[in-house]
């Protein structure tokens, strides 16, 4: 069974008055707005606009008529910017809501979620990846460096930016308060090859560390 195949198979045509058609999961037992072969998933929306419309250009999206967000009828679809996707959602009675914030107490549980956590290397490398080629265009590049000409942080910020970026604190560690305690234990008894190759970093980050030149705030 092709893909094409596998999604004919799946539509449910006029499941409503307003003719809508749906995906039906592979169990039978709900309609979902995701369709997968072979473990990859494809939006259903996009697909049928495309399947019986065409290929959507680059740039445009596939907005819906109705408000059925499960809706796969290409009839019921059109393509548009984001701009019309704005416009639609005014059109059916969306409004911004201006300086709204979060509950404090939800504010609080946030804060306690993400507090201590460490970014894990693998997510690192993955956004370093995700990130590539995205840069400020020349232009931006100028405009941001004279909004920021003669203005200082101040003491504060810097208190608080040098405490935030300390120890394990900082996404760009591959150390721990452990690890970097150990290795000044192991002062005189190993060489910095065989620190670089044991903690995996560079000889000259244990020679840092054996000098007190990073890691300052851990007395021992």
């Amino acid at each position: 069974m092709t893909k094409e195949q596998k999604f004919l198979s799946k539509i449910v045509k006029n499941v409503n008055q307003t003719e809508c058609w749906q995906l039906i999961s592979d169990d039978g037992s709900k309609f979902q707005e995701l369709f997968y072969f072979k473990r990859k998933g494809f939006k259903g929306k996009r697909f049928s606009y495309e399947y019986f419309n065409g290929k959507v250009k680059p740039g445009l999206k596939v907005l819906c008529k109705c408000y059925n967000k499960l809706c796969i009828n290409p009839e019921h679809h059109f393509t548009g910017t984001g701009t019309d996707q704005i416009n639609l959602l005014f059109a059916r009675g969306w409004r911004q809501r201006k300086g709204w914030k979060q509950k404090p107490e939800i504010i609080a549980i946030i804060s306690k979620t993400h507090k201590g956590k460490i970014m894990p290397q693998e997510l690192r490398d993955r956004l370093s990846k995700a990130n590539i080629g995205n840069r400020h265009s020349e232009a931006t590049k100028r405009k941001i460096s004279r909004g920021h000409i003669g203005i200082e942080p101040s003491e504060e910020s810097k208190r608080k930016n040098a405490f935030a970026k300390q120890g394990e604190k900082n996404y760009n560690t591959r150390l721990t308060t452990a690890d970097v305690l150990e290795i000044r234990s192991l002062e005189g008894k190993m060489t910095l090859a065989q620190g670089a190759e044991r903690f995996a970093v560079s000889p000259a980050h244990i020679y840092s560390i054996w000098r007190r030149r990073v890691w300052k705030h851990l007395e021992r």
